[in-house]
């Protein structure tokens, strides 16, 4: 593991005084893990299905979900950061290392490393976390700004509500479009806009995020009615297979703010490759 290595946090390590009290109890520095941002694990979700002797109850896991996501925080690793990590997690025999992307709201992917509950030690029935470990995990979230619903749903094994529940169409999903068209039925749509910058590919465009306060690109908001089952078939239209190098795009975060200003979470659709050339200049794409 490189230095240069993110580190993904979603439980318990989200919490500053869960890290240093283990620290400091098994003799390792606690500056060591330094906060970058806020992320999102894409298509994961949290599950307690995993009991902790530590714990003396479920502890949490995170398995694939097309549509959810799981938030959580990104540190820079510092020092002896990966055998303190491994040693909390109890890896590799509970829990082992994972390579994943992440997201950002700027339509970022950032690779990065968190863990996973290994095979052997996942039960087929949920396992109650305490409240204690409930606090901890709530707390931690907390501490980030971030969102603690779907945890606690996980917490309680109910179902999970979908956080990001709407798709920005900038190019052929729009209603104009046959391939627009073929979606009637499973959202509603209303314009919107997004930051970044859209460049004209032939016959589709290619969204790229930008950091000019003035670059919005405008399409169509689609509010999906199962997110789920929409994605797959979104995901296969756009060519979003995974977040590889293989992809044609990859389905990133964003806000977008509807023509109300509104601001919503939202899933996009990302070039996934270098693009040459200049950004359309009003924003919108359309057949030429």
């Amino acid at each position: 593991m490189t230095t240069d290595t993110l580190y993904f946090a979603y439980g318990s390590n989200l919490n500053s005084n869960d890290w240093q009290s283990f620290c400091q109890n098994y003799g390792f520095p606690t500056d060591v893990l330094e906060p970058v941002s806020p992320a999102w694990l894409p298509d994961y979700r949290p599950i307690y299905h995993y009991y902790s002797g530590t714990r003396q109850g479920g502890a949490l896991d995170v398995i694939h979900s097309l549509g959810q996501i799981t938030p959580g925080m990104l540190f820079r690793v510092h020092g002896d950061a990966w055998a303190a990590l491994d040693a909390k997690e109890g890896a590799p025999n509970y829990y082992e290392q994972r390579d994943v992307t992440v997201l950002n709201i700027a339509g970022e992917t950032i690779p990065a490393v968190t863990y996973c509950v290994v095979p052997e030690k996942r039960q087929n029935e949920f396992v109650q976390p305490t409240d204690d470990y409930m606090q901890i995990v709530n707390t931690g979230l907390l501490a980030w700004n971030l969102p603690t619903t779907v945890h606690t749903q996980a917490a309680h094994d109910e179902s999970l509500t979908f956080s990001v529940q709407h798709v920005f169409a900038y190019g052929l999903l729009q209603a104009e479009y046959d391939l627009g068209q073929s979606l009637t039925g499973i959202a509603q749509r209303q314009p919107a806009r997004i930051h970044g910058q859209i460049f004209d590919l032939g016959s589709y465009p290619g969204w790229q995020p930008s950091t000019g306060i003035n670059d919005w690109v405008h399409g169509e908001l689609l509010t999906l009615h199962q997110p789920n089952a929409s994605l797959q078939r979104i995901d296969q239209i756009e060519g979003c297979s995974d977040y590889s190098e293989d992809a044609l795009y990859h389905r990133v975060l964003v806000t977008a703010t509807t023509d109300s200003g509104e601001k919503v979470l939202a899933w996009c659709y990302r070039y996934a490759h270098a693009i040459e050339g200049q950004p359309i200049e009003e924003g919108c794409w359309r057949v030429s």
